[in-house]
């Protein structure tokens, strides 16, 4: 009974949010078995996680998600796959149908949401339903809650930061702590970036309870707030946020997807009649511009800027209105205040003019934490909504205020369609079970039943094409590296890859898992591949070694087809012409490429760190020499680049080089190196430098010395 009164009594809210979900969002999503929406970034990364999440073991902490980048894997937290679904859904998973999503359901829960608390906060001033409906309109229609749809379904969860809101304005009771505890765990167990902004508000508001409203006593304030703090530690340690260390948790990217002064008028598009604000490059270069308009966007939308200029005009009939609402609040304003500097960052933007200013390394350390640190301006986005929709129910008679909030409403929503309405076109203009996938070869069909787990070699977080083995992992049950995770413990990450390179060299894989290696693998692989065991191809585009396909009889009755063997297709070095490495020229001499270079362009390859390193297959007991053309970063102010050359693991010279092109580095070939043996050079830099820190460009902030154009053998 209580729940059908509670339905009642917020029907007209949660019609509104229905109505607005299946306006801007469309029907599709709601389709559990429809995951091709999805195929966005961030939505993969919370499907994936999730998909996989479910096929995996119940571990202790049950939040591990091992199966999930495997050796850096850590848990459901860090695919922002919404843990407190993913755990209800997984108890489900046995009556659950193979392809399932819960993030459609998820859109449609935080819109009613949205409305209700929305609601909730305005009815703490007036009873008025038309002015609540409009005024929660308003409020649903907020363009960085809408911004999130199809973008990133869990920080679409932005109705958690007004029940904030209201548990801050409403009446304190006895059960206001228990609310509190409620959202905090939440919140927690949603999305890190939404938990730190309530946990602010929460403790702004114990302050402001303890020394402004003289509501509670300093021995209770100290209870709640430890009684809290054991479970939001039990909760973040069983939804699995401690899996990687604080460490690793810091990107030292502070400033980079900050937000800009004047980002509550900058509509980024989704205006029919206000343009966009110009900004320059800045800090990152011509990405912290798409990060910060992305990741940054706080824009009011035309609604709400008429709303608020008819809120300055009440300072004409009611100036000493705000600070009347506002006096008992000083520690909440000091929150706000304190979020909008990490939000808008050291590295300020102020429309298109930018300053920096230094912080201590410490201060930098802890808020690059929050990469993408615009998004903490959410608090004071909607307080100021807030204040404005209180301005005018509470200044202007309500045969004034109703219109006027009725315009802004439907002027809010109209004109905001410019950035929902394209959003919800894709969303509901494709459907269906399955990603697009380029692995079509019977292959993968046949070693999808086979092996157990498949991993990328080396071992990265978010890959370009990681989704197409992450889809592949689900489709067959599989275990994967291939993943992006939203911080990886960087301690994982390295010592997976020092483990695979002792793999490679000792040849001895397992029997379990299906490898995909990169092109820069390839001839350390073939160093000690097992050719009567190990089957080591070329399909689809992919290099794939299947460990044991040679001695297992139901394998090998399999015809294969499409697929060469790589093997064969490594250049043979016959000393007559040079090993180009460009885009133009042969791919398969990015072969020799064995690590520590970047993608080709039209001319060559660049250095990529402070090692790089090439690798030659025999045989080469019949050349003298190796000369390397090379290409130097540098400079004016920056004039050399050291080279240190090591031969088959021996130091063999170091080389300065000062001109920017047409470098040749003459390299002896050992003498006594075998018929069966590879040349292995090893290139270390110690002077590796970014063309941005020294002036070269304004935005190259890759770390280069020297770029491949040609190798010849002599």
């Amino acid at each position: 009974m209580n729940m059908l009164k509670t339905i009642k009594k917020y029907s007209l809210p949660i019609l509104l949010g229905v109505a607005t979900f299946f306006l801007v969002v469309g029907p599709k999503p709601l389709d559990p078995s429809n995951i091709n929406w999805l195929a966005g970034w961030d939505p993969s990364q919370e499907y994936f996680g999730w998909a996989i999440f479910r096929n995996g073991p119940w571990l202790f902490p049950i939040g591990l998600n091992p199966n999930y980048g495997m050796e850096f894997s850590s848990s459901i937290v860090y695919s922002d796959s919404l843990p407190i679904l993913a755990l209800l859904f997984k108890l489900l998973s046995p009556i659950l149908p193979n392809t399932f999503q819960y993030l459609g359901l998820w859109n449609l829960t935080c819109f009613i949401l949205q409305a209700i608390f929305a609601w909730k906060l305005i009815s703490l001033f007036t009873k008025e339903r038309w002015l609540l409906f409009f005024a929660t309109g308003l409020f649903i229609f907020a363009p960085p809650f809408l911004w999130k749809v199809n973008s990133s379904n869990s920080l679409i969860s932005q109705f958690l930061i007004i029940w904030a809101l209201y548990l801050i304005f409403k009446p304190k009771t006895s059960k206001n702590f228990y609310w509190w505890l409620l959202l905090l765990i939440f919140a927690e167990a949603i999305h890190f970036y939404i938990f730190v902004m309530v946990f602010v508000l929460w403790i702004s508001n114990l302050l402001d309870e303890l020394f402004f409203h003289k509501s509670t006593t300093l021995k209770i304030v100290a209870k709640e707030f430890l009684f809290s703090l054991l479970w939001i530690f039990i909760v973040g340690w069983q939804v699995g946020y401690f899996e990687v260390g604080t460490s690793s948790t810091a990107t030292g990217n502070y400033g980079l997807g900050a937000t800009n002064v004047l980002a509550l008028f900058d509509a980024n598009g989704w205006s029919y009649l206000l343009g966009d604000i110009r900004q320059t490059p800045f800090n990152y270069g011509q990405e912290n511009i798409i990060l910060n308009k992305i990741e940054g966007f706080n824009y009011l939308g035309l609604g709400l800027i008429i709303a608020l200029i008819a809120a300055l005009a009440t300072f004409l009939i009611k100036p000493s209105f705000p600070l009347y609402v506002f006096k008992k609040y000083l520690f909440f304003i000091l929150a706000l205040f304190g979020l909008s500097a990490l939000a808008i960052s050291n590295q300020v933007s102020i429309g298109p003019y930018n300053f920096s200013f230094e912080l201590p390394a410490s201060i930098i350390n802890f808020a690059s934490m929050f990469r993408a640190s615009g998004r903490m301006f959410w608090p004071i986005f909607y307080t100021i909504v807030f204040m404005f929709i209180l301005l005018v129910i509470k200044t202007y008679p309500k045969r004034f205020a109703i219109p006027l909030l009725a315009i802004c409403f439907i002027i809010q929503a109209i004109d905001t369609s410019a950035g929902w309405l394209p959003v919800r076109n894709q969303m509901n203009t494709t459907s269906g079970l399955a990603f697009k996938t380029p692995l079509i070869n019977p292959f993968w069909k046949l070693v999808g039943k086979h092996y157990q787990n498949i991993v990328r070699v080396p071992a990265k977080n978010n890959l370009y094409d990681w989704t197409i083995f992450a889809n592949y992992s689900v489709q067959y049950a599989l275990a994967t590296n291939s993943v992006f995770l939203a911080r990886v413990d960087e301690r994982k990450l390295v010592l997976a890859n020092d483990q695979f390179s002792q793999l490679i060299q000792s040849g001895k894989y397992n029997s379990e898992t299906l490898y995909i290696f990169e092109n820069s693998q390839i001839l350390p692989v073939l160093m000690h591949l097992n050719k009567q065991r190990d089957l080591f191809i070329q399909v689809d585009g992919f290099n794939v070694l299947a460990p044991g396909w040679k001695q297992c009889g139901i394998c090998e009755s399999h015809s294969l087809q499409g697929v060469s063997e790589i093997a064969s297709e490594v250049p043979i070095i016959d000393g007559k012409q040079a090993i180009l490495f460009s885009t133009q020229s042969n791919p398969h001499n990015l072969f020799f490429l064995a690590g520590g270079w970047g993608n080709p362009e039209s001319w060559g390859s660049w250095s990529s760190g402070p090692v790089s390193k090439l690798l030659f297959p025999p045989p080469l007991s019949r050349f003298k020499t190796l000369t390397l053309e090379l290409r130097a970063l540098v400079s004016e102010k920056y004039p050399k680049q050291v080279v240190e050359i090591i031969v088959n693991q021996i130091p063999q010279a170091v080389q300065v080089l000062s001109k920017g092109d047409k470098n040749f580095l003459k390299i002896a070939i050992p003498e006594k190196i075998g018929p069966n043996d590879y040349l292995s050079i090893e290139l270390k830099l110690p002077n590796a430098a970014r063309p941005v820190d020294l002036g070269i460009t304004r935005d190259d902030e890759r770390l280069l010395a020297i770029g491949i154009v040609a190798a010849e053998f002599d």
